[in-house]
């Protein structure tokens, strides 16, 4: 595996990760400030967990493919490239998800941050 393969790798699965605990982060301390509603921390907990949902499963599904595709027991040795093609593209589609939910959620938050700002 080349330096950039892995790279790639590591850039789908941990970056859609850290932005959603980043946004899990600001949640927390949006729903720990007293002037704010308890229904703008849920709703911002609810979009975080979407977005964790989607990245954890565009991970899993395309792992599953690729190693299926690698490991080769029941794939015919020519369609290998395009299953393993499809789980990459899982991926990345589920993590490009994961990082739009990431964005409504960070807007969420930076409403609520400045709706409800302390004077």
């Amino acid at each position: 595996m080349t330096p950039f393969s892995l790279g790639m790798v590591l850039a789908i699965i941990l970056v859609p990760s850290a932005l959603v605990l980043g946004a899990w982060t600001w949640a927390r301390r949006i729903g720990k400030r007293p002037e704010v509603p308890k229904l703008a921390s849920r709703v911002a907990y609810g979009l975080v967990i979407l977005s964790a949902l989607a990245v954890v499963a565009g991970v899993v599904v395309g792992f599953v493919g690729g190693f299926g595709a690698v490991s080769g027991d029941r794939i015919d040795p020519s369609q290998k490239a395009r299953v393993l093609a499809e789980g990459i593209s899982e991926a990345m589609n589920c993590g490009a998800l994961g990082f739009l939910l990431t964005v409504v959620t960070a807007a969420w938050l930076l409403f609520c941050s400045w709706r409800w700002r302390r004077a």
